[in-house]
């Protein structure tokens, strides 16, 4: 009796689970979908950003747990910041972007669900936990472990709920640092460590933010010392359908650089900041910077409170495929300085005007494009004690350079208005003698030590026939060949011999002090 009365409880039971399994199958199949959804319309987002292009994208759907790849690669500021310290390093033909691979596997259905239980049902349903991985792609973390080292993977464990809300820890262990490219034996250039970084990474009402505080980064070795302490960052940015906004602040406790590949005994930068703080604005027009420092040094000048407003336009034409370096950047090839001020010990600096960059058109039969040069045209203030430090081993120049009115006289400090390119250097519209105190400033030999050595190993072939031209006195000897037509200068800094076979320029005035027009074409 109590059997017949317990079969029709047991076939409720089983009823009950059939329908609980049919319920969470199709519940899990719906949000395989959903997900593989919610996967595409991030790749399409991806692919709307002109400073990205997506190489490739997979997605592999599975009842409870599926697995996505996507390739890609960012041009604009990253690329310009991954290539800099490579080719500085002597990386030749390191591209001007940087890709990336994004693994994800991702687990959803009843499986979260569960998980959400176990850990209390606090906030709204947990759907799909996502355990990404950013790394390097094959390219670019080739480049970067032989110059530097390796670095390990960024991961990421985001809970994605009911709500539409997700967010999750972000961490990157630290690992020690040694570059590749050292033969067997060898003393390596440098060595150094990463010490890792922790975070978070939220996405609500549209909105993603990610936080990120880094431990710090050293690298010691003959050439260089570099060392970046306790640096945060917040970033947000829209997933609204459009162009991208996007909004950061940074914060850095200190950071100081020393450069000498000559070592002890040649030519040396140094660059110290400390207390630095800054934030970025981003948009389908600019993006701009505002930032501030307690203090910093640039070898031998150190400024106090430190402010600097700039921007950089975006490039309107930039495609897929870019045809030109600027597109190439997703910017336009020029950096507008607002104003830099701050403190030096006998009065404010302030600067203000443009910063280009120019690709010189290049010879025919060439084989490798020129480098591309930065031009400017800068106003200046500054205390004549900056003038005097500069010019020590010339100081008969300063008062000379006052007379001719290349610096002009504004109450207790001086002004001047500098630009140059290719064709020499002018200060106030006048040619400017940059010998002997521009590489205080700033050591060519410091700033592009590998491509200078490659410049002056003299070609044993073009050796023979220079030589041999020279002896006869022959026309065609390189010291007298025309430039081909478009051709870059050589390379190396010149005072404006060009300005010799120009019109000559009367020395200007008051506000014609700053009006005047700088040579064409700029080159370093």
């Amino acid at each position: 009796m109590l059997f017949r009365e317990g079969v029709p409880s047991m076939k409720k039971i089983v009823g009950f689970v059939l329908v609980l399994g049919l319920v969470l199958g199709a519940f899990a199949g719906w949000i395989s979908f959903e997900v593989e959804s919610a996967h595409q319309q991030w790749v399409a987002r991806l692919e709307a950003r002109p400073d990205l292009r997506v190489l490739s994208s997979r997605f592999d759907r599975g009842w409870l747990r599926s697995e996505a790849e996507t390739r890609f690669e960012l041009r604009g500021p990253a690329g310009a910041v991954f290539q800099a310290p490579l080719r500085w390093a002597g990386r030749e033909d390191v591209r001007q972007r940087v890709g990336f691979l994004v693994d994800q596997t991702i687990e959803h259905g009843p499986l979260s669900l569960f998980r959400w239980l176990e850990g209390g049902a606090q906030g709204s349903p947990i759907v799909a936990y996502v355990d990404a991985s950013v790394v390097l792609d094959q390219e670019a973390h080739s480049e970067l472990s032989a110059a530097f080292g390796r670095l390990p993977s960024m991961r990421a464990r985001v809970a994605v709920r009911a709500s539409g809300e997700a967010g999750g820890p972000v961490t990157m262990q630290a690992a020690p640092l040694r570059p590749r490219d050292v033969a067997p034996g060898a003393t390596p250039r440098w060595v150094g460590r990463f010490e890792g970084l922790r975070g978070d990474v939220q996405v609500r009402d549209g909105q993603v933010v990610l936080q990120l505080d880094f431990g710090g980064l050293q690298l010691a070795g003959p050439e260089l010392d570099f060392e970046a302490e306790r640096w945060s960052a917040r970033w947000e940015t829209s997933l609204a359908p459009g162009p991208a906004r996007a909004h950061s602040e940074h914060a850095l406790a200190d950071l100081s650089l020393e450069l000498r590949p000559d070592g002890d005994a040649g030519e040396k930068l140094r660059l110290q900041i400390s207390g630095a703080a800054w934030k970025s604005e981003s948009d389908r027009e600019a993006l701009r910077w505002v930032g501030t420092a307690a203090s910093s040094l640039w070898n031998d000048l150190a400024l106090t409170g430190v402010r600097l407003d700039a921007s950089w336009p975006r490039d309107p034409a930039v495609g897929e495929e870019p045809s030109s370096a600027a597109a190439e950047l997703g910017f336009l090839p020029e950096w507008h300085i607002e104003q830099l001020e701050g403190r030096l010990a006998d009065g404010p600096f302030l600067l203000a005007g443009e910063l280009r960059l120019v690709a010189p058109a290049s010879v025919p039969g060439m084989t490798t494009p020129p480098e591309s040069a930065v031009h400017g045209d800068l106003e200046l203030r500054f205390p004549r004690s900056l003038a005097e430090t500069l010019l020590v081993d010339h100081p008969e120049r300063l008062e000379a350079w006052l007379a001719e009115g290349q610096i002009a006289r504004d109450r207790d400090a001086l002004r001047t208005r500098l630009m140059w390119n290719d064709r020499g250097w002018l200060a106030n519209g006048l040619p400017l003698e940059t010998e002997g105190w521009l590489d205080k400033l700033v050591p060519e030999r410091v700033m592009a030590p590998a491509a200078l050595a490659a410049s002056e190993a003299p070609d044993p072939d073009e050796t023979g026939d220079a030589t041999d031209a020279a002896a006869a006195g022959s026309d065609d000897a390189p010291g007298k060949a025309e430039p081909a037509p478009g051709a870059a200068p050589t390379a190396g800094r010149k005072t404006p011999a060009a300005a010799e076979t120009a019109e000559p320029r009367v020395p200007p005035t008051g506000a014609d002090a700053t009006s005047s027009t700088p040579p064409a074409s700029p080159q370093r």
